[in-house]
């Protein structure tokens, strides 16, 4: 079984520091006029958050200016990571994880709209350690061009085949996340959804967009494993 772990809101909570240091880098590249009223974030990739955000405000989106914006809002996270004093893993992770550790039945990877650098920045942050994601799909490895987060589930199916020698079909792959994008990207390889209410996204909506099950949070290991269907 893949099991492929959303971060965001999912595995940890960066206190704020990800907004902030969006709006530094956005403040930075196009100036004090700079506004994210009305971005959407969550769930998405960070190339099209990037992309979005310029084009609020009415700057061309090639790809100089994307990668500019990626690269001062790397910068400005580190520093916001050591600053806040309210990111931290969310409850049940570290336990979850740890009881995963050492599975030869199971393989854990993550999935996840950041791009590698930010997101195991975050995963340091809190003490997660990122080596023991033995599949990860970044935001790094979608197309360029029309990217989605679907792209990254066969990313991720690919890296397990390649390692376990093992072919995988959509009911060997577990999606965990936080938002409709995780529901709908498991959706559309014939994954198994487990929606985590641990995010702006209440239980209820996760239900209502699809998601095979739904958990308020992962404080409760045992019943998130069966949730996975690896108890």
């Amino acid at each position: 079984m893949l099991l492929l772990f959303d971060i965001d809101l999912t595995l940890l909570t960066s206190g704020g520091a990800g907004e902030a240091a969006l709006h530094l880098a956005g403040r930075e590249v196009i100036g004090p006029s700079y506004s994210h009223e009305g971005l959407q974030v969550a769930g998405r990739l960070d190339r099209l958050i990037f992309a979005d955000m310029l084009a609020l405000n009415g700057v061309a989106t090639d790809e100089a200016t994307q990668e500019r914006v990626r690269e001062r809002y790397t910068h400005h996270l580190g520093e916001q990571l050591t600053l806040t004093d309210r990111k931290a893993a969310l409850p049940g992770v570290h336990d979850v994880l740890a009881s995963l550790r050492g599975r030869t039945d199971v393989v854990v990877g993550v999935l996840t709209g950041n791009y590698e650098r930010s997101g195991r920045m975050k995963l340091d942050a809190v003490g997660i350690d990122a080596s023991q994601f033995v599949v990860q799909a970044w935001c790094d490895f979608a197309p360029r061009v029309q990217p989605k987060r679907a792209d990254l589930v066969d990313v991720a199916m690919r890296q397990c085949e390649q390692r376990t020698a093992r072919r995988l079909r959509g009911k060997d792959v577990v999606v965990i996340g936080d938002t409709h994008h995780d529901v709908d990207c498991a959706k559309a390889h014939g994954c198994f959804s487990v929606g985590v209410a641990t995010g702006r996204t209440s239980a209820a909506e996760l239900a209502a967009a699809g998601a095979d099950c739904v958990l308020e949070s992962m404080a409760d290991v045992g019943a998130t494993l069966r949730a996975f269907g690896v108890a």
